[in-house]
């Protein structure tokens, strides 16, 4: 069996409603979990997650953002499970991702893309090696917290704002003039999504999402 490292983005955890449609697919589809937490990652564990990016310009926005807010990490298991879960999350660019993938219903725009999984069986096990050894993923229980994880957020969500994030996204990279106005529409649709989000952490998303589309 397969293992790979997932990790439900800021993007996801924020908007509460996104990790619980991703997580209940993965139960749907009988995928394993062997560990699964929220957790904040450190300054430490993004540098060497993504140590392969450190030279290229966009390094520091990739640890900026995986550090905005807590992350769900996850190992999970299963039959050619890295090639099925990249074939379910989609293009890397959240924007031009099918619209049947996990990123082309639910990522933001470009970056902001809901998932990360690992790509490779090796990349898998550099990946779970490090999370297992820098935090405490790997005394984490799977399925059970997975489960909490979606009956804790199902009842207090019901509503996806992704069509309208993504519009709102679509007239900022056309005019990046409505800088003001497209920030207040994002924060509006975000709170109406997830009224129970950490405020500061939704200022940061706002801040990733308008600085992801500038950069378009």
């Amino acid at each position: 069996m397969e293992q790979s490292l997932v990790l439900l983005k800021p993007d996801a955890v924020l908007r509460r409603v996104v990790g619980v449609y991703v997580l209940e697919n993965f139960l749907e589809k009988g995928f394993g979990i062997e560990n699964f937490l929220e957790l904040q990652v450190s300054e430490e564990l993004a540098e060497k997650h993504y140590a392969e990016h450190k030279d290229k310009p966009f390094f520091p926005r990739l640890k900026e953002y995986i550090m905005l807010c807590p992350v769900v990490a996850m190992v999970v298991t299963g039959s050619g499970i890295i090639q099925t879960i990249r074939e379910m999350a989609g293009a890397t660019m959240a924007n031009k991702a099918d619209a049947e993938t996990i990123r082309g219903k639910y990522g933001i725009w470009r970056g902001i893309n809901v998932i990360h999984a690992s790509d490779t069986s090796e990349s898998a096990k550099r990946e779970i090696k490090l999370w297992r050894s820098k935090t405490p993923l790997g005394k984490s229980e799977g399925y059970e917290n997975t489960e909490k994880y979606i009956s804790e957020w199902t009842p207090k969500i019901s509503i996806d704002v992704t069509p309208k994030l993504r519009e709102a996204c679509k007239k900022l990279s056309e005019n990046h003039n409505l800088v003001k106005t497209i920030r207040q529409q994002i924060r509006d649709y975000l709170l109406a999504e997830n009224p129970y989000s950490n405020k500061k952490q939704l200022t940061n998303l706002e801040d990733a999402i308008i600085q992801a589309v500038l950069e378009t």
